[in-house]
């Protein structure tokens, strides 16, 4: 059972009830764990060798304050997702009937399918990598449902926000939350069974900032409207209420402000270019590139290996700057944190690069019969399978990885006047990163490009893109931020066969590269 998330009316959003009134009750993680019995049941009486099941019972609510009125949206869903393993041979099958009787037929239904797909197929089998029974219950701390809020009281918080931005001159602003929390259980045929409570807090806001360069017009007005980038975090109503959020959001528009007002220019050589990207750029390109490269399951959209494949040839090798470490943490917190992963493995925080070389890599217990098998049955599960919703496949992938910033002190500013000539990219929501995912090759859009003269930044080149080779580019790497160029951005990712939508979210500080190819996107333009 399930709503796509439904525009609240005007009585709703005046409402003085909880947002809860208008969702169904939910429902009791016993019921939600006599259903993954029974479906576990079912899978082994029809023969399958293993099976697991997640079910996810997910609220989700955003509400925006605009200059006009308040608009919100709610949505929920109850689903489920089943897989089964018969001769070494994936099945998958869900729905969104968790009921004993529905998941029970699900998994017989799929057990035959994979039965008869497991006559014929050919290939590698599947192997489970052996690990610990898991059982228990985890929950992400929430001091103020925000569920349990009236929309009447989420406005007049959205109120005070846009008070608190409104003081910046020429500037118009909405802010949003969006919250979501999600109750999901996990069990297995080994005796696996986990329940765990996700809450999470997604803040945006959109501005409109007055432009006088007829050049940096956008959207056909004099109104320049910058992205809104807002790492999101675990927790409830409370992250709103405390006064930290209101001051990031203030120091945003600020922020925006400064940077929109330097002059552009259409046309500016292109080449070589030594580089700072913000935060913010640095995070959205490591989770374009790097991190989706160290997963197995990422090379099966295409049945190629990713640049960083095949896993042998690559562990133990330094690849990359010896500036560049990155550690996966699921830890709190982090959006993503979870004591368990959707396999039921135990969440651990370990490197997966160390000072340019590739230590880990992001990897699920079950693992083809390859020549890689030795070697990934080296590493330990070290709980990186997720899947976004019951219903997608879970698959390895980094969920939460942060690079490590310069111990020293070394802010954005300082950064710039070190630079001397070059190139400053500081990135939104709206940078596009293709990418070539088995030689690495791609190209990034960014938001912002600015040139930076004598260690000043001068002005903004409109059009600016970047070509990148991800290994040269990050052997490269000659400069790191401080804690303090620290930002998070979450990059969406497809992984796995049949392809499915993983979010990302990566923290970085400001970094700089040498030798950037800059290109003009525009040079065709009059």
């Amino acid at each position: 059972m399930s709503m796509w998330p439904h525009p609240l009316t005007a009585s709703m959003l005046r409402s003085k009830y909880p947002v809860s009134q208008w969702l169904p009750d939910v429902t009791p993680p016993a019921d939600l764990q006599r259903v993954a019995r029974a479906a576990m049941e079912a899978a082994v009486d029809a023969g399958a060798s293993y099976a697991d099941i997640r079910i996810g019972d997910r609220r989700d609510l955003q509400i925006y304050y605009g200059q006009e009125y308040p608009m919100g949206n709610l949505g929920f869903d109850l689903s489920y997702g089943l897989r089964v393993c018969v001769d070494g041979v994936w099945g998958f099958g869900y729905g969104i009937d968790p009921s004993s009787a529905g998941v029970a037929e699900t998994a017989r239904t799929t057990v035959a399918q994979v039965k008869r797909l497991s006559a014929v197929a050919h290939g590698p089998r599947i192997t489970m990598r052996p690990v610990p029974v898991a059982t228990g219950a985890w929950d992400t701390p929430v001091e103020i449902d925000p569920f349990a809020i009236s929309p009447d009281d989420h406005i007049a918080m959205l109120a005070a926000y846009w008070r608190s931005v409104t003081r910046v001159r020429g500037a118009e602003f909405s802010p949003s939350f969006k919250w979501k929390s999600e109750r999901r259980i996990f069990a297995s045929t080994e005796g696996s069974l986990v329940t765990q409570t996700f809450a999470s807090v997604m803040p945006y806001l959109w501005n409109s900032i007055e432009c006088r360069d007829p050049l940096a017009f956008r959207d056909g007005d004099n109104r320049w409207h910058p992205d809104p980038v807002f790492g999101g975090t675990t927790g409830g109503f409370e992250i709103a209420l405390g006064t930290a959020m209101q001051d990031r959001f203030k120091a945003y528009t600020e922020d925006a402000v400064r940077w929109i007002s330097y002059p552009t220019v259409n046309h500016f050589p292109v080449g070589r270019y030594d580089a700072i990207f913000d935060g913010v750029s640095a995070a959205s390109l490591l989770g374009s590139s790097i991190i989706p490269a160290l997963s197995p399951d990422r090379s099966t959209i295409s049945q190629d290996a990713t640049f960083l494949q095949p896993v042998e040839s690559t562990l133990g090798t330094r690849v990359f700057s010896p500036l560049l470490t990155l550690t996966a943490d699921r830890s709190l917190p982090h959006l993503g944190a979870a004591r368990w992963d959707d396999e039921g493995v135990a969440t651990q925080t370990f490197p997966i690069v160390r000072e340019g070389t590739v230590v880990e890599f992001f990897d699920i217990r079950g693992v083809a019969d390859t020549k890689t098998t030795s070697v990934r049955d080296a590493h330990p599960v070290r709980g990186c399978a997720t899947a976004l919703s019951p219903t997608r496949m879970p698959v390895g992938a980094g969920t939460c990885v942060t690079m490590t910033p310069n111990s020293s002190a070394r802010t954005l500013d300082d950064m710039i006047r070190e630079l001397g000539n070059g190139v400053l990219l500081r990135t939104g929501s709206r940078d596009r990163v293709s990418l070539d995912t088995s030689f690495g090759n791609g190209l990034l859009v960014p938001a912002l490009c600015y040139e930076v003269k004598h260690g000043r930044v001068t002005r903004q080149l409109l059009g600016a893109g970047v070509q990148f080779a991800s290994r040269k580019l990050w052997r490269g790497l000659t400069g790191v931020g401080d804690a303090n160029t620290m930002e998070s951005f979450t990059v969406m990712n497809w992984y796995g066969h049949p392809p499915t939508l993983v979010l990302q979210h990566v923290r970085s500080p400001a970094v700089q590269f040498k030798d950037v190819s800059v290109i003009d996107l525009a040079a065709n333009r009059s």
